[in-house]
């Protein structure tokens, strides 16, 4: 931060003259100040840094066009799924048709009516604890923080472990 603007005109900012002086593209300088406010911030700037080696044949043709998919929820990239032949009711098909076409094929599949007949669902809550109650689940923020600081602040403040043991969520 403080060798571009020493390189530039020293006013304790990093703009674009500064950059432009120390013959980095104009491009790049717009793609890195995120905020746009026309100023490199140190966070800016070590984001650069850090990805200075590649940026320098860095293609920013689809900063413009980004693919599609680009920033969206995972698969949005494609039209979902038909879920014609994916859910199945009792009888359900044979284990091996099962896994050749949902496991080797990586299709979901959705079991109608599986839990009926099934013991637990007539469990209370003190059976819960009784079986599982030394279980500890770790807990992780919905979106994902890769580079975000924040995406955990709420679960900081909730369960600052990040860990929560099942009987007390029961």
């Amino acid at each position: 931060y403080n060798q571009l603007d020493f390189i530039g005109n020293r006013d304790g900012r990093v703009t674009l003259e500064d950059w432009q002086a120390a013959g980095l593209p104009t491009d790049h300088f717009h793609y890195f100040d995120t905020n746009g406010d026309g100023f490199m911030s140190i966070d800016e700037a070590h984001s650069w840094h850090q990805q200075r080696k590649p940026a320098r044949t860095m293609n920013l043709s689809e900063v413009e066009n980004p693919p599609v998919g680009h920033l969206k929820p995972m698969g949005s990239w494609k039209a979902p799924l038909s879920s014609e032949g994916l859910e199945y009711r009792k009888p359900y098909p044979h284990p091996r048709e099962f896994w050749r076409k949902h496991m080797d094929g990586y299709l979901p599949a959705n079991l109608k009516g599986a839990q009926h007949g099934w013991p637990s669902m007539n469990w209370t809550r003190e059976e819960l604890v009784k079986r599982f109650g030394w279980v500890d689940a770790k807990l992780e923020p919905k979106v994902e923080g890769r580079g975000n600081d924040t995406a955990y602040a709420d679960l900081d403040s909730i369960v600052p472990s990040h860990r929560l043991n099942v009987s007390e969520y029961l």
